[in-house]
């Protein structure tokens, strides 16, 4: 994970930005911070100028120690910006730094930035002053090749993103929004709950009742699927087993279930269907009748409805 930043200029509005990183660093992943961070860290990193902002700095030391985070080494020039003037009003300070925690030293132990260094190594005649500016604005073309190259087009990906963010957002604020009235619908369960209702009666009160409040209000917000669930969760539960959390299995009278079973899979003769008839189940129960004919027997009883002929 690689975050590149240019801080606030303000010490102020940087707090914000701390805590931005801090939270990203949580989550333990392989990170590298880089870029202008606007503020030096020690005393021996401005040279002239105003003095060291010391509540800045301390700050900066914070959130680099809550973060977990260790300074790359780095070689050559010790300052990387400066004002752009000379003799005594020319101002040096070490602005831009580059930070990592240990899972990144973990997975690239021999890790290194060669881009800076080949663009700083080309020859440049001129006062040391001169060369650092120049190289500074040299430097500045090459990170926007380097940027486009292997991140291409920034805006827009910052537009997408942003827009999944609103579109996350807004679905967390309807489920806040949902929620009390999902909680109100729970509770009305709970409290019929322990009228000791039969089924017809809890079938009438959720039609009557808890149906009509979720068909009111979806007619006005659009509600997340996590919440419909939920909510369809709920009366289930109700509906069968007299309890908003309690789940219970949906159970059909034998007599019931062999009408359906006898009209779909049965034919006029009596015997199974060879044909699927649109069911992704009867193949696999068809492939165990022989079993069942196996371990089957009649039970004769007074032999009225016993057919000598086709029965077996």
């Amino acid at each position: 994970m690689v975050s590149c930043l240019h801080a606030d200029c303000s010490y102020i509005r940087r707090r914000e930005l701390w805590r931005d990183l801090t939270v990203i660093g949580s989550t333990n992943l392989p990170w590298i911070v880089v870029g202008d961070f606007n503020t030096v860290l020690r005393v021996g990193e401005k040279k002239s100028g105003r003095g060291v902002r010391w509540r800045a700095a301390e700050e900066f030391q914070d959130f680099i120690n809550n973060s977990c985070l260790l300074e790359a080494n780095s070689s050559g020039s010790k300052y990387t910006w400066f004002n752009g003037q000379m003799g005594n009003n020319r101002i040096l300070c070490k602005l831009d730094r580059m930070l990592c925690n240990q899972a990144w030293l973990n997975l690239f132990p021999g890790w290194k930035y060669k881009m800076v260094k080949e663009n700083w190594d080309q020859p440049l005649e001129g006062d040391p002053p001169f060369q650092i500016g120049s190289k500074l604005r040299r430097l500045k073309g090459k990170l926007k090749e380097w940027n486009t190259t292997v991140f291409g087009h920034n805006k827009r990906h910052i537009q997408e993103l942003s827009s999944r963010v609103e579109t996350l957002q807004q679905k967390l604020d309807n489920e806040m929004l949902l929620r009390p009235l999902v909680d109100m619908i729970k509770r009305r369960a709970t409290g019929w709950a322990g009228s000791m209702l039969s089924l017809q009666w809890r079938a009438v009160l959720i039609q009557s009742v808890l149906s009509s409040i979720l068909i009111y209000n979806m007619g006005i917000y659009k509600w997340p699927a996590s919440v419909i669930k939920e909510g369809e969760r709920i009366l289930r539960n109700f509906l069968w087993s007299g309890e908003p959390d309690l789940n219970k299995a949906c159970v059909v009278a034998w007599d019931k279930w062999y009408e359906f079973m006898r009209a779909k899979f049965i034919s006029k003769s009596g015997n199974f269907s060879m044909i699927t008839k649109g069911s992704s189940i009867w193949a696999g129960v068809r492939g165990a009748i022989e079993d069942v004919r196996a371990h089957s027997g009649w039970v004769i009883g007074d032999g009225a409805s016993i057919d000598l002929w086709r029965d077996s």
